[in-house]
């Protein structure tokens, strides 16, 4: 009986600590954390509708809210452009789409990266705005140069005879600009060609004048330079003024002013003499 006694306290003192262990009070381990700015931010933009979605189409049905992109967006269906899909209404690119980038040497245009950005496009229901192909910059210079390169027209080159005067008779006279001078031809008095015309005139100065024939299919423009033979007395003109040439559309009196002779004062001097 004892013992019995002594096994049951045993119990009844286990119980008790069990059941004050039951009954003690733990602190609480939650935190409080003030939410993050960017994630503030964040739940502001996700409240907006789409941004299309605020733009009054009435009255101006072709407004097009639009931005922009690189061919690489549309390409790699980037995060971006698969965002601004909900957006906007119509994209354009950032680079490449220039005259520089397109236009090649031999005139032909390459497209490929352009038309791989429109291909990968086509479902999205985008529109796209391309941008100015030719434009103040951006341009291929050696290109747009060569069409502005002198042409060099095929024909042939070397000197007409226009007037030998050896149709003419010996006696034939042709007009001057001044009534008291003559113009006649004569054999060539040094015998190395056949006709000639003499000029003279006791003073002052005279023009003869003969009308003159291009070869067909010829013009004035076609020309660089007129080439005289001629045979003068004396050393300097009149006044250094040298010989001059006039071409007109018709008979008249040349003036010697404006003719682009040079004043005697500028013409080069050889060994101390003028050149006429």
């Amino acid at each position: 009986m004892k013992i019995f006694n002594k096994y049951w306290l045993l119990v009844v003192f286990t119980a008790y600590i069990f059941m004050s262990l039951g009954c003690a009070k733990f602190d609480s381990n939650e935190s409080q954390y003030d939410k993050p700015q960017s994630l503030i931010d964040q739940e502001v933009l996700n409240s907006y509708k789409p941004l299309k979605s605020y733009v009054n189409y009435n009255g101006q049905i072709n407004f097009k809210l639009g931005v922009e992109l690189t061919f690489n967006d549309l390409v790699n269906n980037s995060l971006l452009y698969r965002m601004l899909q909900e957006h906007f209404d119509q994209i354009t690119f950032t680079d490449k789409l220039n005259h520089l980038n397109y236009v090649q040497g031999s005139d032909s245009i390459t497209l490929n990266d352009f038309r791989e950005a429109l291909e990968a496009n086509d479902t999205t229901g985008l529109s796209v705005y391309a941008g100015s192909i030719i434009w103040h910059k951006n341009q291929n210079a050696a290109y747009l140069n060569s069409l502005l390169a002198d042409s060099i027209l095929q024909g042939t080159s070397g000197s007409d005879v226009v007037v030998d005067f050896e149709s003419s008779t010996i006696g034939d006279d042709f007009p001057t600009t001044t009534g008291d001078a003559s113009a006649t031809i004569v054999a060539d008095p040094d015998g190395k060609s056949g006709n000639a015309v003499r000029i003279l005139k006791v003073t002052g100065t005279a023009f003869p004048q003969f009308k003159v024939n291009l070869p067909d299919g010829k013009t004035l423009g076609q020309y660089e330079s007129v080439s005289v033979d001629f045979k003068g007395g004396g050393c300097c003109g009149f006044y250094g003024a040298g010989m001059r040439m006039a071409i007109t559309e018709g008979y008249g009196n040349p003036s010697l002013t404006g003719y682009g002779g040079p004043p005697a004062s500028e013409l080069p001097e050889i060994n101390g003499e003028e050149v006429l």
